[in-house]
């Protein structure tokens, strides 16, 4: 155990503030390295109370994140269908600059389909022409 010097209650508060505000936020522990008194860091807790700094850098460990919920998993094949476009490096020789990717989650069947483009009016047109034939209105139930 190291000897440690006992401070009068008269110049804790001046020590804390000293070691605060030139030793760094939250500086308890240097003070504890040299010196004593059995309230020390209820003190220092208290001072860094009324720092601005402090307060706004504290971290909060009583936030608490929200709930996640999951997807609920499918029970039979056609009602839940995943889409996205994969866009392609160069344009291919017919044209086409992405790849549309529709995954129906049960099985986990992909449907890849060559687009020109990626506006709303060619997606729905390629669902229309290559999923609806496949797998129904299923697809429109969701």
């Amino acid at each position: 155990m190291t000897n440690r010097l006992c401070v009068p209650l008269n110049f804790r508060h001046d020590m804390i503030s000293y070691v605060h505000d030139h030793c760094g936020h939250y500086a308890a522990h240097t003070l504890a390295a040299q010196y004593y008194w059995k309230s020390m860091f209820a003190d220092a807790v208290e001072y860094c109370k009324t720092c601005d700094v402090c307060q706004r850098t504290k971290i909060n460990y009583g936030h608490r994140y929200a709930p996640l919920h999951p997807l609920s998993v499918p029970d039979e094949v056609g009602t839940r269908f995943s889409m996205d476009h994969k866009v392609l490096t160069r344009t291919t020789a017919a044209g086409n600059t992405a790849v549309l990717v529709i995954v129906e989650y049960f099985s986990g069947f992909a449907h890849l389909i060559p687009v020109p483009d990626q506006t709303a009016d060619t997606t729905a047109r390629a669902i229309v022409q290559h999923i609806v034939p496949l797998w129904g209105g299923a697809i429109f139930a969701l």
